[in-house]
């Protein structure tokens, strides 16, 4: 148990870096961050279709209604990945994730159950440390701030209704959903509500854009084409394996588990991350916003084993 405990971990900050890694290449070559989140969850609905297809995974039988319980989380799943990667795509990947460590407070206001007063207050030290560390961003941007605000925003609104119906989502033979085939749903549903916003925003200059990144990037379009291919997988791989992982822990080890992504919504280690990619990409950070980002992290494992 502790092995395959120790597994997922492993796998799943693997995964998270690989996926925060190639997602800012990605989008550091080619400026289309609506497209970049759009291919994203387009090649994990392709793969989570072709693991039906195939029989690795047996396809789930839905109603109707259960379709269209699914449509506004998967439509909320969609507008947080978007405004994450257009976050992460106009600064840094360590400044969107200090910001993102604020998904608590909204998790907290979105919330239908009652919230405690120590809950509330375990949230202070992350507005206080994401407001530090934002005050002194050398590369901050208007686009990262409101872009990981709206993801967290989003994922916040997407978890809320995926609790409020994991209970109660069934399939046709009466089996209760699956965390892995719900979030398998969710991202085919994501991919159909992306494409024609992607298609919109930045359907026009796409072709363009893609051709002059391509020109400077190793393999042509080839090597560009794989490189969003395997952020999908990256995308789609982590998450799936951060649900296995988080089901077979014990609550303080999910704390632990938390403040290593330091919020509770994403799916994401965020700690390896913001330190790895300040590394990979040699992002400055002053000793004020070190501070602050040292706050948020540690406000995140404070809300997380109250909240426990």
């Amino acid at each position: 148990q502790r092995l395959k405990v120790g597994g997922y971990f492993a796998l799943w900050f693997l995964l998270s870096v690989g996926y925060s890694i190639t997602n800012k290449r990605v989008t550091n070559a080619l400026p289309c961050p609506w497209s970049v989140a759009t291919a994203t969850v387009v090649v994990g609905s392709l793969f989570v279709n072709l693991l039906w297809l195939t029989g690795l995974r047996r396809r789930p039988r839905l109603s109707a209604a259960t379709y269209r319980a699914l449509i506004p989380i998967g439509t909320f799943h969609a507008i947080g990945h978007i405004a994450g990667t257009v976050g992460t795509a106009a600064g840094s990947v360590s400044f969107a994730q200090v910001v993102k460590a604020a998904g608590p407070v909204y998790a907290c206001v979105l919330s239908a159950a009652a919230v405690s007063l120590r809950v509330w207050l375990s949230l202070a030290p992350i507005i206080a440390g994401v407001g530090l560390a934002t005050l002194k961003e050398l590369s901050f941007a208007w686009a990262a701030l409101l872009g990981a605000v709206a993801s967290d925003l989003a994922l916040a609104l997407r978890n809320v209704l995926s609790k409020q119906s994991m209970g109660a989502l069934s399939t046709s033979d009466g089996d209760k959903l699956a965390p892995a085939d719900m979030f398998g749903l969710l991202t085919c549903i994501s991919a159909a509500v992306s494409v024609p916003a992607a298609l919109l925003v930045e359907g026009r200059a796409l072709p363009a854009l893609w051709a002059s990144a391509a020109a400077g990037y190793p393999a042509g379009s080839l090597g560009l084409a794989g490189q969003v291919a395997a952020t999908g997988l990256y995308f789609y791989g982590y998450s799936e394996v951060a649900m296995k992982a988080l089901n077979n822990v014990h609550p303080v080890t999910h704390a632990i588990g938390n403040t290593m992504r330091r919020v509770l919504p994403a799916r994401e280690a965020r700690v390896v991350i913001m330190l790895v990619c300040m590394v990979a990409f040699r992002t400055p950070m002053t000793p004020l916003g070190a501070c602050g980002s040292a706050l948020a992290i540690g406000g995140s494992y404070l809300y997380a084993t109250v909240k426990q």
